[in-house]
């Protein structure tokens, strides 16, 4: 189970089929509900990363860079 990009919970599955499109996998929050396609693993830290708005990181790596300065 990996960190949802969207409601931060660690809730989402990679490569859920689903009755909806059983035929295209997806990343499936169980706690939001969203369901993503496209999203690769960050190279950094291996976490799935969905950017939005230009991010060039994902939120833990970020907190983490900030933090280290």
């Amino acid at each position: 189970m990996y960190w949802c990009p969207v409601c931060d919970v660690e809730a989402l599955v990679r490569r859920v089929v689903t009755a909806a499109d059983p035929k295209n996998p997806v990343d499936l929050c169980f706690h939001c509900g969203e369901t993503f396609s496209g999203v690769e693993k960050y190279v950094r830290c291996g976490e799935p990363f969905a950017p939005t708005g230009g991010e060039s990181a994902c939120d833990g790596c970020l907190h983490a860079a900030i933090a280290a300065e």
